[in-house]
């Protein structure tokens, strides 16, 4: 008896061992956040009549602010939404030199927490009316005067190297809030991703030093690396001339974007004539290898940044299309 008595403790003990592990597991849930920032090169392409786009940094920022409620809001998620979408200044320079109001430039969902209540009336759920859109057209109306004032004498060029660099935690969201119960663990991640509205051109009067490896890409510099490679290039790859000449931007030095997206929108090719190559390499294709290699050596993944030229983005629908995709919202 005393044996048999010994075995059954030992089974029971097995089965109430196994029972207490399964409830001690809790169901995992993800929640995804966005935090979107605009940063719009304002520079001489604003002003330069000849760049001629099918749509403008106008349209492309109201598509994004149209795809805000409820497109991005409600994708996978019902509640408690902490996105987050600002515009951003490549040169702080700008904000007093145009004098924006940059309060009217951000909605802040995560404002709300966890009362979704509030939220649902901020966003107009159940109404016509309501604050979300009054501050959506306030950020559209600020960022068209922001344009409409762009002139050459405050044409600081677009020194995006700096900008990235410069990123902070504050701009930048890695840290999960985790929220625990007896049966569950929500895990609230952010997605941080960066659209920037620029021609692909980087210029500043500060860094442009036209060395194959700098922290500019200039027209005069483009210029320079196809001239090289049609006179020295013998055949050879374009890709395989740009590493063995140590060509390019010299990369910026910021842990912070490998946990970043970068949608880079409005490229343009100032040698191209009616939809016509002037000269090959084209500038795109060498404006592509260029910010391709850079982005890579600056840490951001190969899947977590894509180049879009003016001649993709033909009509607001086609941004969209665009945004929700590098969103992977389909």
């Amino acid at each position: 008896m005393g044996i048999k008595l010994l075995i059954s403790l030992f089974f029971a003990f097995i089965v109430l061992g196994c029972d207490t592990n399964s409830k001690s597991k809790k169901f995992e849930i993800i929640r995804k956040h966005y935090n979107i920032k605009i940063a719009v090169d304002l520079s001489n392409r604003i002003t330069n009549p000849s760049y001629k786009c099918s749509i403008s940094d106008i349209d492309i920022v109201n598509s994004i602010l149209n795809l805000i409620y409820p497109t991005i809001t409600n994708y996978q998620r019902k509640i408690n939404q902490y996105d987050k979408y600002e515009l951003d200044f490549i040169n702080k320079k700008h904000i007093n030199d145009y004098s924006v109001n940059t309060q009217n430039c951000v909605i802040d969902l995560a404002k709300f927490k966890n009362n979704q209540l509030l939220r649902n009336e901020y966003l107009g759920v159940f109404k016509s009316t309501s604050q979300f859109k009054t501050e959506k057209l306030n950020f559209l109306n600020e960022f068209t005067k922001l344009i409409q004032a762009v002139n050459a004498n405050n044409d600081h060029g677009s020194d995006l190297f700096t900008y990235l660099q410069n990123l902070t935690e504050q701009d930048i969201i890695t840290k999960e809030l985790v929220v625990e119960d007896e049966n569950e663990k929500l895990i609230n991640k952010t997605e941080n991703i960066i659209i920037i509205l620029t021609d692909g051109y980087i210029e500043t009067s500060n860094i442009n030093d036209n060395n194959k490896m700098s922290k500019d890409l200039s027209f005069d510099k483009i210029n320079s690396f196809r001239n090289d490679f049609i006179a020295n290039g013998h055949g050879e790859n374009i890709d395989v001339f740009f590493k063995n000449n140590k060509y390019g931007i010299i990369p910026t030095k910021n842990a912070l974007l490998a946990n970043t997206k970068i949608l880079v929108m409005q490229l343009f090719d100032r040698n191209a004539t009616s939809g016509k190559n002037k000269y090959e390499p084209s500038d795109m294709e060498i404006i592509k290898l260029f910010w391709t290699d850079w982005l890579l050596r600056s840490g951001v993944k190969q899947e977590n940044f894509k180049l879009i030229q003016n001649t993709e983005t033909t009509s607001p629908i086609k941004a969209e299309q665009i945004i929700c995709s590098f969103l992977g919202i389909i």
